[in-house]
């Protein structure tokens, strides 16, 4: 056999012998949700208000896949589509900056619909979105923030959003975070009447060059899945229970949430 084709196979198997063992085990492997101490299912509803300019919105990509992220991480929680109300924003000023100015966007939101409708989609566990078209420029690409200044239930995203987007940006809103966020950080960007959320734990997490949801590392593939160290991509952990545990964060603002709720249908 020539020689340069034994080189060229015996590099091959090399490097297969390297693959298969860097990605050996099962490529997603889930915990059995029967571990946890979970409350019922709580359904959370949505309002979206949708740039009229974007035709023919399609919610239910961005629903089914909070929705599997949910179920897949064990966090007793449902998005629901309340409604969709297609609006004028052509008016509103700093649409490409929503980043830097999402409060500046939501008092032209409040202006506009009423800050008593806004006030009764905001209350705990429901949340209101704007759909912003994708003609807008995104600043630094930046397709979805939430400000958890602003109670905790209005996020802003564009039309052109990747399906993870949603549930990335309601995560924020129960205080789940990127990976290597500080907490220095976040209590500089939060206000002090908040700061007992933040956990250290709630963070993010790359698993064997995937992102959890929360992670935004910048990776080119997404797992729908929280950050948990139950959890495993090719057995490799996808969390750490120290810095990395967003579905433990996300089940403890469930069970937070059941007792919220509770208590108002109490009163």
């Amino acid at each position: 056999m020539n020689k340069k084709v034994i080189i060229t196979m015996s590099l091959l198997l090399v490097f297969g012998m390297f693959y298969f063992g860097k990605n050996s085990g099962e490529p997603l492997q889930l915990p059995d949700c029967k571990r946890y101490a979970m409350t019922d299912t709580l359904e959370t509803p949505v309002y979206l208000y949708v740039d009229e300019r974007v035709q023919n919105f399609d919610s239910k990509q961005f629903i089914d896949y909070a929705n599997q992220t949910l179920k897949n991480s064990c966090i007793p929680l449902k998005r629901v589509i309340s409604g969709i109300e297609y609006i004028d924003v052509s008016h509103f000023t700093d649409t490409d900056n929503i980043l830097t100015v999402p409060g500046h966007i939501r008092r032209e939101l409040s202006n506009m619909v009423g800050k008593e409708k806004l006030q009764s989609q905001g209350l705990p566990g429901s949340y209101y979105g704007l759909v912003l078209s994708a003609e807008h420029e995104a600043e630094h690409d930046i397709l979805g923030v939430a400000h958890m200044n602003f109670g905790n239930n209005f996020f802003i995203m564009y039309s052109n959003a990747k399906p993870t987007t949603l549930e990335h940006e309601l995560g924020h809103l129960s205080w789940a975070f990127h990976q290597g966020t500080t907490t220095f950080h976040l209590k500089s960007t939060i206000l002090p009447r908040h700061h007992s959320n933040l956990k250290t734990y709630a963070r993010g997490y790359n698993c064997k060059g995937a992102d959890t949801i929360m992670a935004a590392s910048g990776a080119t593939e997404s797992l729908p899945v929280y950050s948990s160290p139950d959890i495993y991509r090719f057995g490799q952990p996808c969390g750490d229970e120290e810095i990395a545990d967003n579905a433990r964060q996300m089940r403890e603002f469930a069970a937070w949430l059941k007792e919220e709720l509770q208590l108002t249908a109490s009163q």
